[in-house]
């Protein structure tokens, strides 16, 4: 081949080259972004399992993730047992006053109008870690809040005066809720309750947590040291 002539079929495929990289990579960065969006819930997920099970758990067990399923677990029976009876008597140790008063002010709301809500539970399948926030003065792990994804089975549903069937479904379901705990310091507890019926929005960045070299656990009532 003369050398003119190579040269001018280098210029080609160099050229072809540059053309099929113009025409896919707007197309990868596309795709890029939208699997970001639609898998924005999981991407957090990973994101924060990370980031609790390296960074804080080591120094403070109860932020680990299986410790985070055992305590909702625990919590979860007595949730719907306060559902179902309005009665607060078997969670006052481990849920905050907002939540407390939500349930108080929902209960109210339904024995006005007659409502009653059968609700049982069976078992949590999964919990999923979305993201945690300090939502208060702290110092962490006070006032940390953990937001997470709960998959669980039972029934939900709420009945009016008349026995007929107000809202959700009579019949043991597969459950989707959003659970908020806020640590107190010592302990978890309950802050929010609420039905996921579409992927997490607006979490919050977990890495935004201050530093756990910063943390502090509170000193034990009447130590002054």
């Amino acid at each position: 081949m003369r050398p003119e002539s190579a040269l001018a079929a280098a210029e080609v495929g160099g050229r072809s080259l540059y053309e099929w990289f113009g025409f896919w990579a707007p197309g990868a960065v596309v795709a890029m972004l939208l699997s970001a969006w639609l898998f924005r819930e999981q991407f957090a997920e990973l994101t924060t399992l990370r980031f609790l099970e390296r960074r804080i758990a080591p120094f403070f067990p109860e932020f680990d993730p299986p410790a985070v399923t055992k305590w909702v677990a625990r919590a979860a029976p007595h949730v719907f047992h306060a559902w179902r009876t309005r009665d607060l008597s078997q969670m006052s140790g481990f849920v905050t006053p907002r939540f407390a008063a939500a349930l108080e002010a929902r209960s109210a709301a339904d024995a006005h109008l007659g409502h009653s809500r059968p609700v049982r539970f069976e078992s949590v399948l999964k919990v999923h870690p979305l993201s945690a926030a300090l939502v208060g003065q702290g110092p962490a792990p006070a006032d940390v809040a953990l937001y997470l994804r709960v998959e669980l089975n039972g029934v939900d549903c709420v009945r009016g005066p008349d026995g007929r069937l107000v809202a959700g479904r009579d019949e043991l379901l597969q459950l989707q809720q959003f659970w908020t705990l806020v640590h107190d310091g010592t302990q978890w507890r309950l802050d929010a309750v609420e039905e996921a019926r579409a992927d997490a929005q607006d979490l919050p960045k977990v890495t935004a947590l201050p530093p756990v070299l910063e943390w502090r656990r509170p000193a034990p009532e009447g130590d002054e040291n």
